[in-house]
């Protein structure tokens, strides 16, 4: 019930709104208009259609698929190909495998060509990961080796400090 159509001036569903109209009025500010006559559409589109205006269904799931891999977190950026690109390889070697028993060999061979694009799709990936995990410790090294505070400096001539409070009192 709830991917069902609502009314834009009360809420209700559509297809429940003839019951409801007279129990529950809407504000004022948001009544709809009660003339008979047909929405207006938009001329440049030629469709018709109420809601013409709106984008359409491939602009939407361009947007939904740009906004999906372009989200602000690399990592997570990166998970998503990454599990993109082991989807189309299953994708394709099901496809394949189906169409050569069939005995399709050009969709067999595309689904082939697929399944190996996603295997070097994901090689890509998982060694961009590695890289980045790389370079995060080679900063994080560097920035100790570079410290000025002794406690953060792993490197070099610096000693730890004892931990029995003895020792320190006879040196």
């Amino acid at each position: 019930m709830a991917t069902k159509k609502k009314c834009r001036a009360c809420g209700h569903q559509l297809s429940l709104h003839a019951q409801f109209v007279e129990s529950v009025q809407a504000p004022n500010g948001y009544a709809a208009p009660a003339s008979g006559a047909p929405a207006p559409t938009d001329s440049a589109s030629g469709t018709g259609h109420h809601n013409a205006s709106r984008p359409g269904f491939l602009s939407r799931t361009y947007r939904r698929i740009h906004t999906f891999y372009t989200h602000p977190d690399a990592a997570t950026r990166r998970k998503r190909r990454f599990g993109t690109a082991i989807g189309l390889v299953v994708f394709g070697v099901i496809g394949s495998i189906g169409n050569f028993a069939d005995g399709e060999l050009g969709a067999g061979f595309a689904g082939l060509a697929m399944a190996v694009g996603g295997v070097i799709w994901a090689l890509r990936e998982m060694a961009a990961t590695k890289r980045t995990r790389d370079a995060e410790v080679i900063d994080r090294a560097q920035q100790q080796h570079h410290s000025s505070d002794p406690n953060r400096q792993l490197y070099g001539e610096y000693q730890p400090p004892n931990l029995n409070s003895d020792e320190d009192e006879t040196r």
